[in-house]
């Protein structure tokens, strides 16, 4: 799922509210033993000081606050930094049955703790349910569950002792995230309480995070010193989580709160935790320590030193002396390429907390944004998928929200569906909206002023660091994959003689719906016993070829991971393969599955236990995931024959890693002729983080291409621009038929002969010259825009539609973000399907207008723009089957070399109109389309 930053502007972040309730608690102040002091940077300092002399005397002022550090985080550092370091850059797949176990009691505790008078009853049916909710995971630990089931019921009085003894407090939030920027921390507050406090030091009501610990403890003075002996490391960072918790809930809260609780289950003690000044000053420097050793790994590849004594050198030493100098260098680099690539995103969501206001939501996001009344707040999570849904909608449609474009990432793909913008937006959260410290009333929700920002990388770059880490281990796999991938040792293949008697190479033979260039494909897969490469071509059916390698596949009873980058790419070949019947688990998010392929999934099929997921598994031998998806618990402990990664030349060699690692060969599909890997970091993309993994093999051991060549999507005269821009003459039409392909109209007719010379259908391929006009772009800081050429893609798309072209078969392309809303507007068909170009990869049309933007006074300021890449006009000028129409300027355009030789091509195929303003003024538009910004 992708995560979501919400805020409002009133008084801070928005989070969510579970049901409130009342409760007791009975006072620990005079309980508790005075613990030793966490840290003794300040123990001296005096007793009443403002908060800007204390932050001058000792330090307390956090450094590096773009850099949001996690109390748990700060809180494990104390014992080895190292250690809370690679925690942060690397997400590992490890999954222990201990940290499973603690995490299933605290659900069971919270789920005790928001209920009115809980019973035995309740809390074991709730075990239940959190052990179905978990069972995935439970499958990853190789856990059967009435063993866990055991140790839950167990726990239950103990549970239920504590919330019976503690009344009177009400529980405000369960699980809260809390944002402190002015400190540079943030954390997961297991539960913030309301507690009534009676002793002779105070009295009254007190906010206070509750923090839940299923391990150890001591409450008595020598029991305590006893066990700090053993464990004083983990009492230190439990007791260094609450104070912290306390300092971001004194920010989130707008109120000083000075205490917390942390209770034991396995010893059923409480502690109560006075936040010390002391204390918090430590803790900050030490915060401050963390965030510096996390900058010095991302910048300069430096991690903290190992402890001395720690006897780990020697650990490293025989983990590590198996690489060789040129492994040395490839993880290294590969390494400084993803921190390159992540020190970009932290930018990004720095201005986050930098802005104030609602304007320029980072990354696509949304802003000046309400929640709409029309359709009522939800007080219950929706039956469908569980979540709260909430839509929302701008509160001043006339106004835009556009991002930048002058660089490649503003044509991201990752931005959110402009369509969107003009209308409402659903969002779906797991508990239900709360403005903190105040009332949250739907009348209270409805008031407040919103802005969603997007955040696409919460995970992606530590699991691309361990993707690259487990090319580097020390095992017969990892070993064989650095030898194909960093030695680039050539491929190996099968010959003939081995493979004559094998039933899946006949199936191949047979197969009449396969052409040469798809059954040689197949044939490549079959005998490959290191990997193979497919080069499909645009419109050439590397997905029909695909649904055939893995028939032939499994009619060898291979196993086989199916995986690429999207969801879509994924769904598109499962779509298929269900229609040949083909089994197969798909592994994701039902929300995120395609509807056609839902029912493959596990959380689909009912699966109750361990055994029946064993069972699912060990009946299919084809599973889908993408390649994000691989950390699912699901394939914890399975390895596959075969990889089949489509996608391949549009995604990052790290990421690409990830999904090799499960299987003894692998099948890369892509074209890295089309747009390559997307990557945010102008330095990480110079330095060669956009060479995919396909590209680097490709180039290394173009014998391991198969390539597509028949194409079924283009008519000729289309086909022939990109074969001479791009393929070298290497693509063919599939037939006659499609080579001859025209729009078909009952009877042309249209209101300006320019618009009959554009549409006419023995012209397939148009080029609009705008110079004469001229049509030249407006600019607003790096938001690009050309008002006339939007005017005019506008006139053709009504005048197709007017002619009788579904405006389903129409699609519109332009470079930019700015230029495609500006064609919305223009155009006022919800219908018609207007994308940036890296929107457009993988889909067709029977006609495609293309708006090129760029037209200046100065033509050479646009040769280092979007339209420099020849990638992406590749896959503009590939989308069309029957009709390409381009807008632009002929003057501008041909400083650049590609699209010089691309209008040189069109005037070869007399395709080149120029257009006059007595041509558009006769339409009467132009002042209105003149007038959008």
């Amino acid at each position: 799922m992708t995560p979501f930053w919400v805020f409002f502007f009133s008084t801070g972040s928005a989070m969510v509210d579970p049901p409130l309730f009342s409760i007791s608690i009975s006072d620990l102040e005079e309980q508790q033993q005075p613990p030793p002091p966490l840290v003794m940077a300040a123990a001296m300092m005096p007793a009443k000081l403002t908060d800007i002399e204390m932050e001058k005397r000792t330090k307390m002022m956090p450094v590096l606050m773009g850099l949001r550090e996690s109390v748990f985080q700060v809180a494990s550092s104390f014992s080895c930094a190292r250690r809370t370091v690679l925690d942060e850059r690397i997400k590992s797949n490890e999954y222990s049955i201990a940290a499973l176990t603690g995490t299933l009691l605290h659900q069971i505790f919270q789920a005790g703790l928001i209920k009115v008078s809980p019973t035995v009853n309740f809390l074991e049916e709730y075990a239940e349910v959190v052990l179905q909710r978990n069972v995935e995971s439970l499958y990853a630990c190789q856990e059967n569950e009435d063993n866990v089931r055991k140790t839950l019921i167990n726990s239950i009085p103990k549970l239920l002792s504590w919330i019976g003894q503690f009344k009177n407090t009400e529980v405000i939030d369960i699980e809260e995230m809390a944002w402190a920027p002015k400190y540079g921390l943030k954390g997961m507050i297991d539960s913030s309480l309301r507690v009534k406090v009676q002793s002779t030091k105070d009295e009254g009501e007190k906010i206070m995070p509750l923090e839940f610990k299923t391990g150890k403890s001591s409450n008595s003075q020598a029991r305590f010193w006893c066990l700090l002996l053993i464990n004083h490391k983990s009492l230190v960072e439990h007791r260094a989580q609450v104070i912290l918790y306390t300092l971001l809930m004194s920010e989130r809260y707008q109120k000083t709160i000075d205490s917390g609780l942390l209770y034991y289950l396995q010893s059923d003690q409480t502690q109560g935790i006075v936040a010390e000044r002391s204390d918090l000053v430590g803790l900050i420097m030490r915060r401050n320590e963390l965030a510096s050793d996390i900058l010095k790994a991302l910048t300069l590849q430096q991690l903290p030193p190992i402890t001395e004594g720690s006897g780990l050198g020697n650990v490293f030493d025989s983990h590590t002396n198996h690489l060789t100098s040129t492994h040395s260098k490839f993880l290294c680099h590969w390494d400084r390429l993803i921190d390159l690539e992540a020190k970009g995103t932290e930018l990004l969501k720095k201005q986050v907390w930098r802005s104030h206001g609602l304007k320029n939501p980072i990354n696509g996001g949304l802003s000046s944004i309400v929640l709409d009344s029309s359709h009522g707040i939800p007080n219950d999570k929706s039956p469908k998928d569980n979540y709260f849904i909430y839509r929302f909608v701008r509160q001043d449609t006339s106004r835009l929200s556009e991002a930048s474009d002058g660089d490649p990432s503003s044509a991201s793909p990752n931005d959110l569906d402009l369509t969107l913008r003009s209308g409402d937006h659903v969002v779906s959260f797991s508990k239900c909206l709360r403005i903190p410290g105040r009332s949250s009333t739907t009348h209270d929700l409805l008031e407040q002023v919103w802005r969603l920002d997007k955040d696409e990388y919460v995970t992606s770059f530590a699991i691309m660091r361990f993707n690259l880490v487990q090319l580097f281990l020390q095992n017969d796999r990892s070993g064989h994959l650095r030898r194909m991938i960093v030695d680039l040792e050539a491929p190996r293949f099968d010959s003939g003689s081995v493979v004559s008697q094998d039933p899946a190479i006949s199936y191949v033979w047979s197969e009449k719906s396969l052409n040469d260039d798809q059954r040689r494909a197949v044939l490549k897969i079959l005998t490959a016993k290191d990997y193979a490469l497919i080069l499909g071509m645009p419109g050439t059916g590397k997905t029909s070829t695909m649904v055939h390698a893995v028939k032939s596949l499994l009619i060898r009873g291979t196993s086989i991971l199916l995986t690429a980058y999207t969801n879509s790419a994924v769904d598109n070949l499962l779509i298929k393969l269900k229609a040949q019947g083909i089994d197969f688990v798909r592994i994701g998010r039902a929300e995120a599955v395609h509807e056609d392929v839902r029912e493959h999934c596990l959380s689909a099929t009912h699966v109750k236990s361990v055994e029946d997921i064993k069972i699912r598994l060990e009946q299919v031998k084809v599973v889908a995931v993408t390649c994000l998806g691989i950390s699912s618990p699901l394939l914890a402990n399975t390895r596959f024959d075969v990889c089949i990664m489509d996608e391949a030349g549009q995604t990052t060699l790290p990421v690409s890693l990830g999904p090799l690692t499960f299987a003894s060969v692998f099948v890369l599909v892509g074209d890295h002729y089309q747009l390559p890997p997307l990557v945010q970091s102008t330095e990480a993309r110079e330095n060669g983080m956009g060479v995919s993994l396909f590209r680097r093999l490709s180039e290394a051991h173009p014998q391991a291409i198969s390539a597509l060549q028949s194409q079924y999507r283009m008519c000729q005269s289309i086909m022939d621009l990109s074969n001479a821009l791009i393929y070298g003459d290497r693509l063919r039409c599939g037939s006659s038929e499609i080579a001859n392909r025209k729009l078909e109209f009952s009877g042309l007719k249209c209101g300006f002969p320019w618009l009959e010379d554009v549409l006419v259908p023995s012209r397939p391929v148009v080029f609009i010259d705008t110079d004469m006009l001229p049509a030249l772009e407006t600019r607003d800081q790096k938001i690009i825009k050309n008002p006339l050429e939007a005017h005019i893609i506008a006139e053709i798309s009504k005048e197709l539609v007017n002619n009788g072209i579904a405006v389903e078969q129409i699609g519109v392309i332009t470079p930019y973000n700015a230029q495609a809303n500006l064609i919305r507007h223009a155009a006022c068909m919800t219908s018609l399907e207007i994308h940036t170009i890296d929107k457009y990869q993988g889909r067709d049309k029977d006609c495609i207008l293309v708006s090129f933007v760029r037209s200046s006074e100065d033509p050479t300021s646009s040769a280092a723009s979007l339209l420099g890449d020849w990638h992406r006009i590749n896959v503009a000028l590939t989308r069309a089957k029957r009709k390409l129409i381009m807008v632009g300027s002929r003057r501008t355009l041909s400083k650049v070399p590609l699209l010089k030789l691309l209008i040189k091509k069109v005037e070869m195929q007399s395709g080149i109109l120029s257009v006059s303003k007595k041509d558009i003024f006769q339409t009467g538009e132009l002042k209105r389309c003149s007038q959008m910004r």
